[in-house]
C-alpha cells in the first residue's frame, strides 16, 4: 500500500532490536546497519523520536553497541535478561513498545515499527483507529504475514539486504543468501507469469465451456421436468386403474350377493311348491272309508244262521 510522505510529517521510529538482530543473523549471518535503516524509513520527514529497545546480558558486551546507536541519534531503552529457576529465559519488549507507541500517538503523524513480530498486529490496528499512519520495516522472509497485511506501508529489507547490513559482517554465507534471494525472486517472477498465463487460459476455456454447460444444464432441467410430468401421469394412471379395480371388485361383490339372494329365494319357492305338491298328492291318493252297519256279533250270527 502506498502512503503519502511529506517533509512536514512528524515521525517516531520504534526499533525491536532483538527481532531485527536475530533475523539478520539467521538469514544472512550479518548484523543490521540501524543507521541505514533509520535514514531509509524517515527520508525527508521530520524525525521526532527514534527509540531502540535492547536486552542486556551479564557480560555487559552491549556497551559499544549502545554508544553506536546514540551516535546515530537513536535513544536506547534496556532491560536485563530474565532467567527463571526452571532455566527458561525471557527477553522481549512487546509491552514496552506498545505503551510507548500509544503515548506518542497524539504527538506524531506517523509511527514506524521496526519489527517482524506478529504480536504487534493489535497495536497497528489500534494506532490506525487513532488516526496515526503506521508503517513497518523488517526482513520480509521472517516477518509475520498478518503484520505486513495490517500495516499501511511495509519496507522489505530483503529487497536490498546489502544496503541495510554492515559490510564488515557480510561473509560468504551472506553472499550465498543474496544469490539465493535473487534466484528465489526470479523463480517467483516465473511462477507469477506462469500462473497469470494459466489463469488466462482457464478464463478463456471457462468462457467457451460456460455456455455449453449452461445449455447442458438447461437440457438436464427440461429432462428432469419431463420425467416428473411422466411420473405424475403414471401415478395418475395407476390411481385410475386402482380406482377402477376397486369399483369392479365392489360391483362383483354386489352382484354375487344379489345372485346368492336370488338363488335363496328360488330355493325357498321350490321347497314351498314341493311341499304343496306333496300335500295334494296325499289328498288324491287317500282311500274312501266305508261305514259298518253291523257289528261283529251280527256277522257271526248271520254266518251261522242264528238270529239274535
Amino acid at each position: 500500500m502506498s502512503v503519502i510522505q511529506h517533509t512536514a510529517q512528524r515521525v517516531a521510529v520504534l526499533i525491536d532490536t532483538q527481532n531485527l538482530y536475530h533475523s539478520a543473523r539467521n538469514l544472512y549471518g550479518a548484523r543490521v546497519n540501524f543507521g541505514a535503516v533509520l535514514n531509509e524509513v524517515v527520508g525527508e520527514r521530520n524525525l521526532i523520536r527514534a527509540v531502540a529497545y535492547l536486552i542486556t546480558t551479564e557480560s555487559q558486551d552491549e556497551a559499544q553497541f549502545f554508544d553506536a546507536l546514540l551516535k546515530m541519534g537513536i535513544e536506547t531503552k534496556s532491560k536485563d535478561l530474565q532467567i527463571f529457576h526452571t532455566g527458561n529465559k525471557k527477553a522481549d519488549w512487546d509491552v514496552g513498545i506498545t505503551v510507548d507507541a500509544i503515548r506518542l500517538a497524539s504527538k506524531v503523524d506517523t509511527i514506524i515499527l521496526a519489527t517482524g513480530d506478529g504480536d504487534f498486529v493489535p497495536l497497528v490496528e489500534h494506532l490506525k483507529s487513532l488516526g496515526v499512519q503506521v508503517e513497518v520495516v523488517s526482513f520480509g522472509r521472517s516477518a509475520s504475514a498478518k503484520l505486513k497485511e495490517s500495516t499501511e506501508a511495509f519496507l522489505d529489507l530483503d529487497e536490498d539486504p546489502s544496503k541495510y547490513l554492515l559490510s564488515k559482517t557480510i561473509n560468504k554465507y551472506t553472499n550465498q543468501s543474496l544469490q539465493r534471494n535473487e534466484r528465489d525472486s526470479r523463480n517467483d517472477r516465473y511462477d507469477r507469469n506462469e500462473r497469470d498465463s494459466r489463469n488466462e487460459k482457464d478464463q478463456s476455456q471457462e468462457n467457451f465451456v460456460r455456455p455449453m454447460a449452461r445449455d447442458r444444464s438447461k437440457d438436464k432441467e427440461e429432462a428432469e421436468a419431463q420425467k416428473i410430468i411422466s411420473g405424475n401421469k403414471k401415478l395418475k394412471e395407476e390411481g385410475d386403474t386402482e380406482d377402477s379395480a376397486k369399483n369392479n371388485a365392489r360391483n362383483n361383490i354386489t352382484n354375487n350377493i344379489k345372485s346368492s339372494a336370488k338363488k335363496t329365494v328360488l330355493k325357498d319357492e321350490s321347497v314351498v311348491k314341493l311341499k304343496d305338491a306333496r300335500s295334494k298328492s296325499r289328498i288324491t291318493t287317500r282311500r274312501p272309508v266305508t261305514k259298518q252297519t253291523s257289528g261283529p256279533r251280527e256277522r257271526d250270527n248271520v254266518d251261522t244262521g242264528e238270529v239274535g
